[in-house]
């Protein structure tokens, strides 16, 4: 007995595929939850979860890891980015024990009274005795 090889391929197309999902509704949005993992979550954490989930499927939300480079969007790209990543690296006791001044909160602070986005980072310095002899 004979069988076409195409009849085998589209046997084998429809196994693996198996029958089609229906796509999402997008426009709905009936199956994006607005309910929180922390019941604890204050009014801000919700509206920004909210917001976040109400821009799946339709926008991007970009970013930049520090404020030099969100800067930079600003000035040579004209768009603001919605996120600000911050680092507490610079608030490090061997940091500030080797010069360095952490201001990535009171930037983080403006950021959010100019509507922005912030996450936080905390890159581990060096031990104190960094650069020196011995």
């Amino acid at each position: 007995m004979h069988i076409p090889l195409s009849l085998v391929f589209g046997a084998l197309v429809a196994l693996c595929l198996g029958s089609p999902t229906p796509p999402l509704d997008h426009h709905t949005r009936a199956w994006i939850t607005y309910d929180n993992i922390d019941a604890n979550a204050n009014t801000q954490a919700r509206a920004l979860l909210k917001f976040i989930q109400s821009q799946f499927g339709w926008h991007y939300l970009s970013g930049q890891q520090d404020i030099d480079s969100f800067k930079w969007v600003q000035s040579q790209i004209g768009k603001t980015p919605a996120i600000l990543g911050n680092d507490f690296i610079n608030y490090s006791p061997a940091a500030v024990q080797n010069g360095a001044s952490g201001t990535d909160v009171d930037t983080a602070i403006s950021n959010d009274k100019a509507g922005g986005i912030n996450t936080f980072c905390w890159h581990w310095i060096a031990p104190a005795n960094l650069g020196k002899d011995g």
